[in-house]
């Protein structure tokens, strides 16, 4: 897990860990091959 813009990220490169638990208020989750689920676009440095 990585600070980004004060915010924690998680980066999820094997498609393991469940979106629904990091998605939030406070976390930036970013999984690479399925999409942004953000709903915020893919540039997670603007958040």
């Amino acid at each position: 897990m990585v600070l980004v813009q004060g915010r924690p990220m998680v980066v999820d490169d094997r498609n393991v860990v469940d979106a629904a638990g990091f998605i939030g208020e406070w976390f930036v989750y970013m999984k690479i091959g399925r999409g942004d689920r953000n709903g915020r676009g893919v540039d997670v440095m603007r958040v």
